[in-house]
């Protein structure tokens, strides 16, 4: 009995700047992060079935949204939820975002907790009272949850009311 092909060979593989293009004989393409590529064993005339191309494809789709990610927790400190929805707006699954969410906390790039911490201390430098920080920090995505955890001394709420 004779092997049938039941997926894609690859015809060609070309490396461009920040992707490789992925071509396959049923006149297929697919773009792929150089991550991804880099992580996977292809080679022209490799025959992948479709659940290959999908794996593949994930882990490109997950390399971009880290990427993302990183480029936003590079430029200033933001909170998950404001990572989340800037990650949803792209179009990322939500597979993906937890995964880079998971790993941006593991490795400890993004906190809430520390996020608070540094809001409340701002806020004291601009003299803002407790109810003015906690509606700021509810704006930047803080819950409720994690703001009752938040202490503000009485000493310190009536030193900034005579400051001002």
């Amino acid at each position: 009995m004779r092997f049938v092909s039941t997926g894609n060979v690859i015809t060609k593989i070309k490396p461009l700047k920040n992707k490789v293009n992925i071509y396959f004989d049923n006149e297929e393409k697919i773009e792929i992060t150089q991550e991804a590529f880099l992580s996977t064993y292809l080679y022209v005339g490799k025959e992948l079935t479709k659940k290959e191309i999908e794996k593949i494809l994930s882990i490109s789709n997950m390399e971009k949204a880290l990427k993302y990610a990183l480029s936003i927790v590079k430029k200033s400190v933001t909170t998950e939820w404001n990572l989340r929805s800037k990650l949803y707006q792209k179009d990322y699954e939500k597979s993906d975002v937890d995964a880079v969410i998971k790993f941006l906390k593991r490795h400890d790039l993004l906190n809430d907790s520390a996020f608070i911490e540094d809001y409340i201390e701002y806020g004291k430098e601009m003299l803002y009272g407790k109810n003015k920080i906690i509606v700021e920090l509810k704006k930047k995505g803080i819950f409720e949850e994690n703001l009752k955890k938040v202490h503000f001394p009485k000493s310190i709420e009536e030193e900034k009311a005579k400051k001002l």
